[in-house]
């Protein structure tokens, strides 16, 4: 079988949460092969018989030893992308959410998410969607701008 054959499409859910202060929580990674540093939303990959919601909850209690409440569901994206020269394909879930835990919100930076070379920051939410750093998936920032505008 060839290695295009391999690859799956892959359920992923992901989460934005807001603090007092307008700062969104994303998550800061870096693309050696294209150079390149970019904001994402928080999350990971659904796993079979979970929700997406539950998905979501679950990879913020793994990542972050954070709770993330309320949770909505903004909308699904399909999203075609490069990363690190290998190609991907992912039907991410955008959700929101909120989060109270202290040692996530008083800080500005949370540090590397285990496993990963990825860092978690409170950005200002300007600053995520239209700042000199891309966020991606494109569609995700669509469906975050309109939450941002809910206030």
């Amino acid at each position: 079988m060839s290695k295009q054959r391999k690859r799956r499409l892959r359920p992923v859910a992901a989460a934005a949460a807001r603090r007092g202060d307008g700062a969104v929580l994303v998550q800061r990674g870096h693309d050696s092969t294209r150079v390149e540093t970019f904001h994402r939303l928080i999350g990971g990959g659904i796993d079979f018989g979970e929700t997406a919601e539950q998905a979501v909850v679950r990879e913020w209690q793994e990542e972050l030893s954070a709770r993330l409440q309320d949770v909505r569901l903004l909308g699904w994206v399909e999203n075609l992308f490069t990363f690190e020269g290998a190609p991907g394909h992912e039907l991410l879930a955008v959700h929101v959410g909120r989060v109270e835990d202290a040692h996530v919100l008083d800080r500005d930076d949370l540090g590397v998410i285990p496993g990963t070379t990825s860092t978690v920051h409170w950005v200002p939410g300007a600053v995520v969607l239209d700042g000199p750093v891309p966020f991606y998936p494109p569609g995700a920032a669509t469906l975050l701008r309109r939450w941002l505008r809910e206030g």
